[in-house]
């Protein structure tokens, strides 16, 4: 099976790397599997199976191991950036509590710390992410 390497990232509206996956899992060959020997989902695009990155896929950011399966319910380490991905997989963007502790993160789903201005309201973040 073939697979294509991820390496793009949205973060708000600029985008960093060069290769991303935006398809339609009711268009061709795209498809989302249960692989039983991963233990995961995974997702292929005209056969080719995504992996090592973030892909938009109707809409939604999803982030894909090294092995291409599916990561939810846990935090991500996107080269120097935080993510967290639901249970359903999804990239959280905006408002999230974490454990007990509220986390912002940016449309492009990276978690964001230091002092941010969100419709003229001011928000510290420390510099784990969590709300001070």
């Amino acid at each position: 099976m073939k697979k294509i390497l991820l390496t793009s990232i949205l973060l708000g509206t600029m985008v960093l790397g060069s290769i991303g996956v935006s398809a339609s899992t009711s268009e061709g060959n795209n498809k989302w599997q249960y692989n039983k020997d991963l233990k995961g989902y995974t997702y292929q695009l005209n056969n080719i199976q995504a992996h090592d990155g973030i892909a938009q896929i109707n809409n939604d950011l999803y982030y894909f191991d090294s092995l291409g399966v599916m990561v939810s319910n846990n935090w991500i380490s996107y080269g120097n950036y935080k993510m967290y991905a639901e249970d359903n997989g999804q990239i959280v963007t905006g408002w999230k509590m974490i454990e007990g502790k509220w986390y912002y993160f940016s449309n492009g789903g990276i978690m964001l710390t230091g002092e941010i201005n969100l419709n003229g309201k001011i928000y510290n973040l420390a510099s784990d992410g969590h709300l001070l």
